[in-house]
């Protein structure tokens, strides 16, 4: 009985119990971390790790859910697509889309609309800078590009770009919740 769950040499250091002396890791495996692209895809997203940080509140954090979603729904139907005789390979068929679907893509274009109307006002204002620019929220949350990046490469302040993302989120979960209400035009 003493024997069936035993701490392997090292265990603090290999993170394993054996069930056999058998079963024991050696120091000298290497752990396959894959390859540069497959590790880059299995990054911690950055806008749950705001969240966890207390950067953002869980609202927020559920607009870039719901952002990301959108961008997903709306840019899926633009993959290329090789037709042969009888059949189709490639981004899949043209399948309906739930209400859902439509609505959250409709929360997102509102949204976009919102962050142009307000970047214009700041432009007629010559207030200028980057506060309602679309290109900040979305290079963080579909492009996955830290605000530390964002900011090095811009010449901003960590803090600045990320208070310019929760502004942004908020006006998202403002136009979501109908707290800003937008004009609809139908087509006829």
């Amino acid at each position: 009985m003493a024997a069936a769950l035993q701490p392997v040499p090292n265990a603090r250091r290999v993170g394993v119990i054996s069930h056999q002396a058998s079963v024991r890791q050696s120091q000298d495996e290497v752990t396959d971390l894959g390859t540069p692209q497959t590790r880059k895809r299995l990054q911690t997203d950055n806008c749950l790790l705001m969240l966890h940080k207390d950067q953002i509140t869980q609202e927020q954090y559920d607009g870039t859910c719901l952002i990301r979603m959108a961008y997903l729904l709306i840019t899926k139907g633009m993959d290329a697509r090789v037709a042969t005789y009888g059949e189709t390979f490639g981004a899949g068929k043209d399948d309906y889309e739930s209400v859902y679907a439509v609505m959250v893509q409709e929360h997102y274009l509102d949204w976009i609309d919102a962050m142009a109307e307000r970047a214009a006002a700041n432009a007629r204002a010559k207030r200028g800078g980057n506060r309602w620019k679309t290109w900040l929220p979305m290079a963080v949350i579909v492009d996955g590009i830290t605000c530390a990046d964002i900011a090095d490469q811009r010449g901003m302040k960590t803090q600045t770009v990320a208070e310019y993302l929760r502004d942004a989120l908020d006006l998202f979960n403002d136009v979501r919740f109908g707290r800003i209400k937008r004009d609809r035009k139908m087509a006829a």
